[in-house]
């Protein structure tokens, strides 16, 4: 039949939080400058490490 895919994860939490650590500060930010407001609408569609829905989830409790 078909060749056969190799799939591998290359995710490391490790590697993105020390290529990524200006995120929550960057994420404070957008979150500010957005003015979200509790009934909005937010999509987060999963990139990085999760950090941005917990802010927003502390901005709005």
């Amino acid at each position: 039949m078909g060749a056969e895919v190799k799939r591998e994860d290359h995710w490391s939490a490790t590697a993105y939080q020390n290529s990524a650590s200006f995120v929550p500060k960057l994420a404070t930010k957008v979150l500010y400058w957005l003015d979200v407001q509790s009934d909005d609408v937010i999509l987060d569609i999963g990139c990085g490490d999760g950090i941005i829905p917990v802010q927003l989830a502390a901005t709005l409790a």
